[in-house]
């Protein structure tokens, strides 16, 4: 497989249990976690476990006159735009727009994906995209703009999906994927009083090849060089360059 594709490795993330991946020659590989929010707790016992510095920063965007509301379809272009600052922002090449229509159009139920927008003013300064499935709830992706950043927009925008989650009677919500050396991240998700859980990937390469690694000298130059390009030239560019990466 990995022949055929003209590529140095597959990295297949969470297998089913089932699948013996050893046994088809793949090695483990357990660089990420991610924090899973047991949500049939309820909402007051989700409230209590957040940490305190989660908990104010939540009543402190409230009280300055945040409010979420859903990214329906007209919306998306917004969503877009704030995407693409926040990929400039962390020197990473954006997908297309026509991926998030793709998923509104794919998933067009609030059971199936959550996309919700914060607004200040009538102005957007954060989204969020949760998709939904059996029963649990996975953040797949945030935006914000950076000069909101005070108001705590996220974190309005999580605990709105919390509490959707909860009174829909869903399972748990996970985090997404992270590292412990991306210390600014893995504190702020930890915050939200959720499960620690390793998560084990598998490598299947056909030489010796040293996997990309996002802390490595060569891609933090690369990524702080991509910050610098113009908005138009990243979006232009983009979408070329993430299809043929791991995601």
């Amino acid at each position: 497989m990995v022949r055929r594709l003209g590529a140095d490795y597959v990295e297949i993330r969470q297998p089913s249990p089932s699948i013996n991946m050893s046994a088809l020659g793949f090695v483990p590989s357990e660089q990420y976690s991610t924090f899973r929010i047991d949500l049939t707790q309820g909402e007051t016992t989700v409230w209590r476990r957040l940490d305190k510095k989660c908990r104010n920063a939540i009543r402190r965007s409230n009280k300055s006159g945040v409010r979420i509301v859903p990214a329906t379809k007209n919306l998306l272009e917004v969503y877009y735009d704030l995407y693409l600052n926040t990929q400039k922002k962390h020197g990473s090449p954006p997908h297309s727009a026509t991926l998030f229509f793709n998923l509104v159009d794919a998933l067009n139920t609030e059971k199936q994906m959550q996309m919700v927008l914060a607004l200040y003013d009538g102005r957007a300064i954060g989204g969020i995209i949760v998709f939904c499935l059996n029963g649990k709830m996975y953040w797949w992706g945030s935006v914000v703009d950076r000069k909101y950043a005070p108001l705590n927009p996220t974190n309005s925008l999580l605990w709105h999906v919390i509490q959707w989650g909860t009174n829909n009677n869903y399972k748990s919500f996970e985090l997404g994927r992270t590292r412990s050396e991306t210390k600014g991240i893995y504190l702020f998700k930890k915050g939200w009083g959720g499960l620690h859980i390793s998560l084990t990937d598998y490598i299947l390469a056909t030489k010796n090849v040293k996997l990309p690694d996002p802390i490595q000298k060569k891609y933090v130059m690369l990524s702080e060089v991509w910050s610098l390009l113009p908005s138009k030239v990243a979006q232009q560019l983009g979408p070329s360059i993430v299809s043929r990466i791991g995601l």
